[in-house]
């Protein structure tokens, strides 16, 4: 028999090892009118250095071989946050979300050393990043040859409405 869920009650998807929490979004959270539940998927890569390029983050720090979520039914990319564990000092870095392995432009996200050097985020509007059941998400950066934050970590916060 199934149970009822209430309003505002903590649901999580799970992918392998990965729990991901799903959050009712009750149409107020990001732009485009997102009507559905949000998942927020976490990604981590320790030691981000200069010169790399399509650099995969696995999701929640797991194997290179299956950094990816597979999702569960569609929905759309929302939001995208990179938060490093110390600024940068030089060079600039590029974030993107993947579906199935090919970068999306709407989410691309820059630091460099004048502008958001730690942490920056995008809201993408619902429907802009679209995917299909089984689609995969993923995130790859690239850094340029002056790249310097010491020996930096990244976290990273990838919302998705289903």
């Amino acid at each position: 028999m199934g149970e009822a869920f209430a309003r505002g009650d903590k649901l999580v998807f799970t992918s392998g090892r990965t729990a991901v929490p799903i959050i009712d979004s009750g149409n107020d959270l990001c732009p485009g009118n997102v009507g559905g539940h949000i998942a927020l998927l976490a990604f981590h890569r320790e030691n981000v250095t200069a010169s790399l390029t399509g650099a995969v983050v696995p999701l929640n720090g797991g194997s290179a071989v299956n950094p990816e979520f597979v999702c569960p039914r569609g929905g759309s990319v929302v939001g995208f946050a990179v938060q490093l564990s110390t600024a940068a000092t030089k060079g600039s870095a590029d974030w993107w979300v993947t579906k199935n392995g090919t970068t999306q432009a709407a989410s691309k996200l820059t630091q460099t050393k004048t502008s958001n050097s730690r942490a920056a985020y995008v809201w993408i509007n619902k429907d802009s990043v679209t995917f299909a059941r089984g689609s995969r998400i993923g995130v790859k950066f690239t850094t340029n040859g002056t790249w310097a934050a010491g020996t930096v970590d990244v976290m990273i916060s990838v919302a998705i409405e289903i």
